[in-house]
């Protein structure tokens, strides 16, 4: 039987007969989330890559490892799926917030009277609001948002996580679906040969 740690994780519906797995608070780097009771396995997704041969269980509940070429390498709980079981099954998992605004589900009625009362308050009560929301994606909006407007209200402890958070983000050595430092830098050094003079002198400042 998988374990799922219920503090951190819980199961909603997204859909007809569709459920996910989400954070119902922000989860630091190398936290235990649970074990994954299940087997490893390899299907062959055929021809065109579709895998038509593999059933809805297949496709809702495996953990997908690596996928080369038409074979995908994956896991498959051994009982009825319930708390991690429903771990993001993508191997290019939307790992971030604003990749799961359109695939995470819509906002519930609940959050979105809180997210009214959340803007209509004093910025020195807005982070009691942020407490009240049930949706992790609309949890770290709203702490973001109070971070880029109204940052002492913050703990020191939220602020200093946001700041580190960002910091991967814009330093970042691989690609991204974001422009990072890196990838900036680099695109300067592309476009200053056919700068004209005075964007020239802009540009070579950062290169």
């Amino acid at each position: 039987m998988s374990y799922s740690n219920r503090d951190l994780l819980e199961v909603q519906d997204i859909g007809p007969d569709h459920r996910g797995l989400y954070a119902t608070r922000h989860i630091p780097a190398g936290t235990l989330l649970g074990f994954f009771d299940g087997r490893a396995a390899v299907a062959d997704l055929g021809a065109d890559g579709r895998g038509q041969n593999l059933d809805d269980f297949f496709w809702r509940q495996s953990v997908h490892l690596k996928r080369d070429g038409n074979t995908l390498y994956y896991l498959i709980p051994y009982e009825q799926p319930d708390g991690i079981d429903y771990l993001n099954h993508s191997c290019h998992p939307n790992a971030h917030v604003e990749q799961q605004l359109y695939s995470g589900g819509f906002i519930s009625n609940a959050d979105a009277t809180t997210l009214e009362r959340f803007h209509q308050v004093a910025p020195e009560q807005k982070l009691q609001v942020v407490g009240t929301i049930r949706d992790a994606r609309l949890t770290y909006l709203a702490e973001r948002l109070i971070y880029e407007e109204w940052p002492t209200v913050l703990p020191l402890e939220t602020r200093e996580r946001i700041d580190a958070e960002l910091q991967d983000r814009h330093l970042a050595l691989t690609e991204c679906s974001w422009t990072t430092v890196s990838a900036a830098l680099e695109e300067i050094g592309e476009r200053l040969p056919d700068a004209v003079s005075e964007v020239s002198k802009e540009l070579s400042v950062h290169v």
